[in-house]
């Protein structure tokens, strides 16, 4: 027989059971869940404005654009535009097809998009473009603009260009060619996502004292040979965050200038860049701050400079950081800087500029180069700090011939300009204070046509920390010590490893101001641990086992 499954009913649930207000309660739940649903959801699209609010749809054909017949569909292209704009905001659509332009004038509230299977080519003839704002999109004090879609927009950049006698350079001047292909000047709240832009004639995309940018998932191809064709820049903008991007250009992929204004709060993460010049650089532009600035999460190949800073103006670089980065650099030029700092200055009557509070961690690093950070005098490096770096030199070229790299062919360094460039090693840092290098290795895959060098090289450098350095010189048995110390000041060094293969780990030369303090030093794979050259007080080092 079958139990049956009874239960003692609460005489006040039995009542509440049997009435209306258990059913109302119930009722009321449900909505108070809806509703907070619906304020979440709210807050979320309200937190992306360019993402929506863009009214309705119109479709670019009705407005007179006919992809593929080979004539301008500018006139029609601006109509649609100024039409989506006079309804309060809409969303202009490009379909399959390749439409071709010369200037179009972005809208407030309004978004371009550019479908699948769809191209917007930018014309061929400069005369097709505005003389006053060359360039094939131009948003001037416009808001809540959106470039979306899948499809593409090229420059002919080739069409512009040509070749210089005995160089490998191409070349145009500024009224030869569209002068920055899409262009953003004044505004705010701009939305670029999934479009895929090449063969650029000059700067991709440009924004200019603007603020709130987001660049998303945005594919940036232009020649490696192709003059000026940055992929990104930013001059005087704040408050931008570039993310999921893949950038190849023949000129600075990601570049962040302060001649216009404060550059500020820029986050780059996932992405990969490539460039015959800088992946990311700072400058020259720099009368004005670039500062808080987080690039994070990135592959760099084939670039002549990794991360590149020039102060030229007399501002100031500021509260940076660069975080798990890979990096292979690989140029046509006869060297490359996977981490280049310079302070310099452009003419005389210009005050030297400051690089301050700078960090680099989780840096994997494989270059022919060599990394050059370097202060002057005047304005040293300050606060900067290199955290589990790896740097492996393959092939290494000769230093001993090198000039300093200017940043542009038309910068040149003043009578008092420092030039470290011609110093034989795989790290050279000059003219600093306050530096951090905590877990950094240095080796070389040991090619003997090398170029022979030190590992580590460090000059006029005070309050300097060396933390678990290994490092190791470019040639077995080399005379050239792994690292050497010149005018060194108050150098605290916490346990450096001598690899195998090391004749002198450390040398000491010129006029020491402050002590080094060796801390448990692992050097018996060295022939000779430390040697301190003539007129330096032996007092000078001072081997401890503690801090």
């Amino acid at each position: 027989m079958r139990r049956a499954n009874l239960r003692v009913r609460d005489p006040i649930e039995s009542f509440y059971q049997s009435t209306f207000f258990y059913r109302l309660f119930f009722a009321m739940r449900s909505m108070l869940l809806l509703l907070m649903l619906l304020i979440s959801f709210d807050a979320s699209v309200r937190a992306q404005p360019s993402e929506i609010s863009h009214g309705p749809m119109l479709d670019a054909r009705d407005f007179g654009a006919v992809p593929g017949d080979d004539r301008l569909d500018t006139s029609a292209l601006q109509a649609a535009l100024d039409a989506a704009h006079a309804r309060g905001g809409g969303t202009v659509v490009l379909s399959a097809g390749t439409f071709d332009s010369g200037t179009l004038r972005l809208r407030s509230h309004v978004r371009l998009h550019i479908g699948p299977g769809a191209t917007l080519r930018g014309s061929a003839d400069l005369a097709d473009y505005d003389p006053d704002h060359p360039h094939l999109l131009y948003g001037a004090d416009v808001e809540n603009v959106a470039l979306t879609g899948t499809g593409r927009l090229n420059g002919q950049g080739p069409v512009f260009w040509r070749e210089t006698d005995g160089e490998d350079d191409l070349v145009a001047d500024r009224d030869e060619r569209p002068w920055r292909f899409v262009r953003f000047e004044r505004s705010r709240d701009v939305l670029v996502r999934d479009l895929t832009f090449e063969d650029s004639p000059s700067h991709t995309l440009y924004f200019f004292r603007s603020r709130g940018v987001l660049i998303d998932g945005v594919t940036i191809r232009n020649p490696a040979r192709g003059p000026n064709t940055d992929g990104i820049d930013l001059q005087g903008t704040s408050d931008v965050r570039i993310s999921n991007c893949h950038i190849a250009t023949g000129d600075d992929a990601i570049c962040l200038k302060g001649n216009a204004g404060v550059t500020e709060n820029v986050t780059v993460t996932n992405c990969y860049l490539e460039s015959d010049d800088a992946a990311i650089k700072f400058g020259t532009g720099s009368r004005h701050a670039i500062r808080h600035v987080t690039v994070d999460n990135i592959v760099i190949r084939r670039a002549r400079y990794g991360i590149a800073f020039f102060m030229k103006y007399g501002g100031v670089f500021e509260h940076a950081r660069f975080s798990d980065i890979v990096m292979t650099t690989g140029s046509r030029h006869r060297t490359e800087y996977p981490v280049y700092l310079d302070v310099d200055r452009r003419s005389p009557d210009l005050p030297y500029g400051t690089i301050r509070n700078v960090t680099f961690s989780g840096l994997d690093i494989t270059t022919r180069g060599n990394l050059l950070l370097a202060g002057h005098p005047a304005a040293p490096l300050r606060n900067l700090t290199l955290d589990d770096v790896r740097v492996t030199v393959r092939g290494g070229v000769d230093l001993t011939d090198r000039r300093k790299p200017t940043g542009n062919r038309t910068h040149h360094g003043d009578d008092e300009s420092v030039d470290l460039a011609s110093i034989a090693a795989h790290l050279t840092l000059g003219h600093a204070a306050g530096v951090v290098l905590r877990d950094v290795a240095i080796s070389t895959d040991r090619d003997t046509t090398q170029a022979d060098r030190h590992a580590l090289y460090v000059a006029n450098v005070t309050d300097l920390t060396l933390d678990g350095l290994r490092a190791q010189h470019a040639r077995l048995q080399s005379a050239r010590a792994a690292v050497r110390l010149h005018n060194p000041g108050a150098v605290l060094f916490l346990h450096p490893v001598a690899l195998p293969g090391t004749s002198t780990f450390l040398r000491v030369t010129g006029t020491p101001t402050g002590r080094i303090r060796m801390v448990a030093p692992a050097l018996f794979a060295a022939e000779v641990p430390w040697r301190l050259d003539d007129g330096v007080p032996k007092a000078t080092l001072v081997e401890t086992s503690r801090r």
